[in-house]
């Protein structure tokens, strides 16, 4: 029987092929242009709204230099946290001024703070470091600095200080924060001559920049033993974190992460020119 035959030995009809919904599209003014925003049909009304709202778009709008050509945004995926837009992630069709294509896939996070806590103990200086699961790595018990997500306000240093008591119980004022990012880079600008927002973690994929602080703290034995092996941690988040405080010149080998490393060069750097005294 051939392969084209039914059982019964007619032929066996082809399904019909199932139609393949409309994309949405908006259309959004950038730089003076109206710029096609077009989602898939699986997206809401609310959730293209929300996209285009997102704090995270608007501030790359803002951001993007005029130079570069937008002539279609496609929103490729959307995670929400609660009622504000977590991820996400677009493709940018988009052209220099030459006119060639530039690769335009981006995934939206916006900016975060990473905290280095030095600390002044009976027993040498240390670092407070922390210790959590991280499923994009693989890691059950990833080493690493206190750090999180800004929350939208631009609060740079308040959102550091809250961060620093979920993650380690120590409480602070934002003030007692040093703000590495802007002794270092403060008078820095963009090429298109915008103010420097913070280091940039992977500019070829992603909007994402972290501003850096420093934190200087003296340790009593006491308060040394009842941070060591801490677990903290906001269970509303999912995290779940142990405290662990690390001799200061073997962080480096400790936390492998971009974060960590930044913040200890900036220390160091910073410490060596005199913008951050030792004292």
């Amino acid at each position: 029987m051939g392969n084209n035959q039914s059982a019964s030995g007619t032929a066996s009809a082809a399904a019909p092929a199932a139609a393949v919904a409309a994309p949405t599209t908006r259309q959004i003014n950038i730089d003076g242009v109206d710029v096609p925003f077009e989602a898939p049909a699986h997206f809401t009304a609310q959730e293209i709204d929300n996209a285009i709202a997102c704090k995270y778009f608007q501030d790359w709008l803002g951001y993007k230099e005029a130079a570069i050509k937008v002539t279609k945004i496609h929103l490729q995926n959307l995670d929400m946290f609660g009622p504000r837009v977590g991820f996400m992630k677009i493709k940018v069709e988009a052209k220099d001024p030459q006119g060639n294509p530039l690769p335009g896939i981006i995934f939206m996070r916006g900016g975060s703070v990473v905290i280095l806590p030095v600390l002044d103990t009976p027993k040498g200086q240390h670092a407070l470091c922390i210790r959590q699961g991280r499923v994009p790595v693989g890691e059950v018990a990833t080493w690493e600095l206190p750090a999180g997500m800004l929350d939208g306000d631009g609060n740079f240093s308040g959102v550091a200080a809250k961060e620093m008591k979920e993650e380690t119980g120590i409480e602070m004022k934002a003030g007692d924060l040093i703000d590495m990012t802007a002794k270092a880079f403060g008078s820095y600008k963009t090429t298109g001559g915008k103010p420097f927002r913070g280091v940039y973690l992977t500019p070829g994929g992603s909007d994402e920049f972290i501003r850096v602080f420093a934190f200087h703290k003296k340790l009593s034995e006491e308060e040394f033993k009842s941070l060591e092996g801490r677990v903290t941690g906001c269970k509303d988040e999912s995290e779940f974190i142990k405290v662990q405080l690390v001799p200061f010149d073997e962080v480096w080998k400790k936390c492998p992460g971009a974060p960590t490393l930044t913040a200890l060069y900036l220390y160091s750097q910073l410490t060596k020119s005199g913008e951050i005294p030792t004292k």
